[in-house]
């Protein structure tokens, strides 16, 4: 079985206690405070050892620092993002456009409006398309 480290108020778990985002995690609450050396907010959350299953049960997501690879699984929703096929043998995103900027020979700004090619940043992030290796 496999041990994972999560805090009881993060949304996330982590690889090792000494991951850098948990960390920092716990220094965001610990020193970014409006207490001016007089704390009254209390410690942030323990660490504690857990198991993934555990972990998803409490709603917590895998740390994408120390967890690159776990599999966030599908979200329930799309909100619009699906692959439409472009006309040119690929695929598109059928909600994401980006603006393309193309300057003349005066220096006059052309801009057109372009479809992202599918998979975009969104889709990967609600885990509708397989993450790319890096």
């Amino acid at each position: 079985m496999t041990t994972v480290y999560a805090s009881a108020g993060g949304n996330r778990y982590h690889r090792g206690s000494t991951c850098s985002a948990l960390e920092m995690g716990q220094n965001i609450h610990d020193y970014d405070c409006d207490c001016w050396g007089y704390c009254t907010h209390g410690r942030g959350h323990y660490v504690l050892e857990t198991t993934p299953s555990q972990a998803r049960t409490n709603g917590k997501s895998p740390c994408r620092v120390c967890l690159p690879d776990a599999v966030l699984g599908p979200s329930e929703d799309d909100f619009g993002h699906e692959p439409v096929t472009n006309g040119f043998g690929g695929h598109r995103c059928s909600r994401c456009t980006t603006t393309i900027t193309h300057y003349d020979e005066a220096y006059q700004p052309s801009r057109w409006t372009a479809f992202v090619a599918w998979p975009c940043a969104t889709a990967v992030v609600l885990g509708l398309a397989p993450r790319a290796a890096a």
